[in-house]
């Protein structure tokens, strides 16, 4: 299993973001739905390592890659959303130069 908390770029947990996972050999993707407080847990997964991402609104983490799983223990892990194409209005910070 792995559980864990996906963080905007301003730090705070980021409600109902993806979070797409498969195996690290490529096959089985899936995804699932962080709760209103940006919190996951993937359940179901056999011993193998995974690759893990995140995303909300057009904003993506890295992949983590590698994540070994092993069956009755639990991983933990902490997705923030770093990049965009376009970073949208509500993230996108001012800066002055003076």
């Amino acid at each position: 299993m792995i559980t864990g908390v996906v963080l905007g770029p301003d730090d705070k947990p980021a409600p109902h973001a993806a979070i797409s996972y498969q195996s690290s050999s490529g096959s089985m993707p899936h995804a699932v739905h962080a709760d209103a407080h940006g919190r996951y847990t993937i359940t179901k997964l056999s011993s193998d390592n995974y690759d893990v991402r995140a995303s909300a609104n057009g904003i993506f983490s890295e992949w983590q890659k590698n994540l070994p799983v092993q069956n009755g223990r639990t991983s933990e892990l902490t997705l923030r959303l770093i990049y965009a194409r376009e970073m949208p209005k509500s993230y996108a910070k001012s800066t002055k130069k003076n």
